[in-house]
Order: structure tokens, then sequence, then C-alpha cells
């Protein structure tokens, strides 16, 4: 099993026919402080199946780190049952959200995921200060 896609997003949905829908793909966030508190965010992933895992669950796990590799929150996870044609591998859409997510400070954030404890994808986000920039000042004219 392989991660095909790994995104963070605004808004996502997999809607009635198992379609996937992204909204807002991004990979940096500005604050005017810290701790910086994002109101919606969502992590989506799309497994790709093999034709060895047919008939098989497997686990999978995201783990959300900082620039120094401290854990920022409890792992996340679960497991996926591989059913159908062995010919016609499926894959499996996951969305994990996270409302009003918390980074303690500012710098890179790593979420990596991992199937059955190997590691599979590893996306960076980068938390870093806005809005507090002097003003620019015209040229003076002599």
């Amino acid at each position: 099993m392989d991660v095909s896609v790994a995104a963070l997003s605004d808004y996502a949905l997999i809607d009635q026919q198992e379609k996937l829908s992204i909204l807002g793909i991004f990979g940096t966030l500005g604050a005017m402080a810290e701790p910086v508190t994002h109101p919606k965010m969502c992590l989506v992933m799309v497994f790709q199946a093999s034709r060895g895992d047919y008939g098989r669950v497997r686990e999978w796990i995201v783990e959300v780190t900082d620039s120094d590799g401290r854990p920022v929150s409890g792992r996340i996870g679960g497991e996926i049952r591989i059913d159908g044609s062995p010919e016609f591998p499926p894959i499996a859409n996951i969305i994990v959200n996270f409302d009003n997510y918390t980074f303690p400070k500012f710098g890179t954030y790593s979420f990596t995921i991992f199937i059955d404890g190997d590691i599979k994808k590893e996306l960076r986000l980068e938390v870093r200060q806005v809005g507090n920039e002097p003003t620019p000042q015209p040229p003076e004219i002599r």
C-alpha cells in the first residue's frame, strides 16, 4: 500500500459516489503571534492498494511533529480493510479534520504518514509570523 496523494487543505469531502474533492491546498500559515490556532484544516490522504494488499487490513497513523522532531499532539490513525478484486486494487480516501488546531510556535511542522509502521509520506507546513513588519518608508528626497 502506498500514499498516492497527501495534502493539507481548507476543506475536503468525499461524496456519495466516493469522489474526493479538495479546496484550498496550502503549505504555509501566517499569524501575527504565537501560539497559532488554525480554525479548520484537513489532511487529505489517498491510499493506493497493490495486489498483495488484497484481503488484508492495513493500519495507518499520522504523527505531527515540530521542527525539533517533538510530537505536537497524539497520533491519529485507523485501519483500512482491502476488499475488492485483486485485478483492480482499490484506493481509500481518508480525510482527517483538524479543527481549532494549535501550533505552539512559529516554525516548520511535519505531518508524517505511516502504514503498518513504515513512513510512506511526509508533508511540511511552515507556520510563520506575518503582519508585524515595519511599514515601508518612502525614500528620502534631497
